[in-house]
C-alpha cells in the first residue's frame, strides 16, 4: 500500500483497508524505544490514509530495560509515557513489570491504555483488571465488531516480587477458559489472549507455556468432560520467540503470534469486520520499515530520552 514494505500479505496492492481492523502487536520491548516512532507512524498511516480501524496491544515486559544504556525503568515512567503517546489500547503484565514492584500501581494508573491480568494476585494491594473489550464502528451494523482481550503471566513474576501469587497448571487453564467464556458471552466476536508465558520447556510440567494454554482451551478434555472454548489467538511474550500462526496451505498448528524482542518485528493481525474473523496474521521486520514512516512527535520524545540518558 505504498509503504515500501515488500512481500507481507497486508501490503499487496490494496488501495484501501476500509472494513478491516488491524491490530499491531509488540512484546518484550525491554527498552528498545527506537521502535516506538515506527509503530506510531504505521498506526497513523493505516488509519488516516487507508481507513482501517487500528488497535495496538502489548504482551508484557515493556517497562524495564535489560541492556545499557538503560532508557526505561519502572520508576522513570518513560515506557508508559511513550506507550501513551503512541496510543496503545491494551497491554498485559510481564515478569519485568514486577521489578521494583512498589511502582507498579502508579504505572498502571498513569497508563491511558488498559493493563490486564487474570492469573496474578497481589495480597492487600489492588486487584488487576482481568480483561477488556473494545467495540468499534458501533453505528455501522455491517462493520461493528467487538474484540475481547484477557491477560495471563508466567510464574517467573515471583522472581521480582515473591509476595504475589500466580495461578499455574489447572488453575491457569480454568481461569483462561472462564475468561474466554465470559468475553464470548458478553458479546465479543473475537477473543485474544495476551500471554506473557513463552515456550520454555521448564514450564511444560505446570502447563504454563502458551502452547499448553492454547491446546487445552481449543481442544478441551473429553476424559474430564471439559469442552473446548473459542479462543481465536494468543499474542505471546516472555521467551523472545518469533512465532506466527499457520498461514493458508500450511499444516495446522497453534495460533500464536510473537514478535521476538526489542522491536525486532511488529506483529500484524488483520480482522475482517463483516466476517467477524481473523483474516491474516504476520510479522513486519522493523528494520525494513522506511525511516520516513516514523512519527515525528514520538521521535522527538525518544530523542529526548536518549540524549538525557547518555
Amino acid at each position: 500500500i505504498g509503504l515500501g514494505i515488500p512481500a507481507e500479505p497486508l501490503f499487496r496492492s490494496r488501495d484501501s483497508l476500509k472494513g478491516k481492523t488491524i491490530i499491531l502487536t509488540t512484546n518484550d520491548v525491554h527498552g528498545a524505544i527506537e521502535g516506538y516512532p515506527y509503530l506510531a507512524g504505521l498506526k497513523k498511516t493505516l488509519k488516516d490514509k487507508y481507513q482501517a480501524n487500528v488497535l495496538i496491544i502489548d504482551a508484557g515486559d515493556f517497562s524495564n530495560d535489560k541492556k545499557k544504556p538503560i532508557y526505561t525503568t519502572p520508576d522513570n515512567c518513560n515506557a508508559i509515557d511513550l506507550m501513551n503517546k503512541v496510543g496503545y489500547d491494551v497491554a498485559t503484565l510481564g515478569n519485568h513489570e514486577f521489578y521494583k514492584a512498589q511502582y507498579l500501581k502508579g504505572n498502571i494508573e498513569r497508563a491511558t491504555f488498559k493493563v490486564i491480568n487474570a492469573n496474578v494476585t497481589q495480597e492487600n494491594t489492588f486487584d488487576f483488571i482481568k480483561n477488556h473489550k473494545i467495540t468499534l464502528n458501533e453505528d455501522d451494523p455491517k462493520n461493528k465488531i467487538t474484540i475481547g482481550f484477557f491477560g495471563v503471566a508466567t510464574p517467573d513474576v515471583t522472581t521480582f516480587d515473591p509476595k504475589v501469587s500466580v495461578a499455574v497448571g489447572d488453575k491457569l487453564l480454568n481461569i483462561s477458559r472462564d475468561q474466554v467464556t465470559e468475553l464470548k458471552n458478553s458479546g465479543s466476536d473475537i477473543v485474544i489472549c495476551l500471554a506473557h508465558l513463552g515456550l520454555e520447556d521448564a514450564f511444560e510440567k505446570d502447563q504454563c507455556r502458551s502452547v499448553d494454554v492454547y491446546n487445552a482451551l481449543t481442544k478441551g478434555n473429553a476424559e474430564q468432560n471439559i469442552a473446548p472454548v473459542p479462543l481465536d489467538l494468543i499474542v505471546d511474550g516472555h521467551s523472545h520467540s518469533t512465532i506466527t500462526p499457520p498461514q493458508k496451505g500450511e499444516p495446522e498448528r497453534e495460533k500464536i503470534l510473537s514478535t521476538g524482542t526489542e522491536f525486532e518485528n511488529i506483529g500484524v493481525i488483520v480482522i475482517d469486520n463483516n466476517d467477524k474473523a481473523i483474516e491474516e496474521t504476520f510479522l513486519l521486520k522493523t528494520k525494513n520499515l522506511p525511516k520516513n514512516l516514523r512519527d515525528s512527535d514520538v521521535q522527538k520524545d525518544v530523542d529526548k530520552i536518549i540524549s538525557q540518558t547518555k
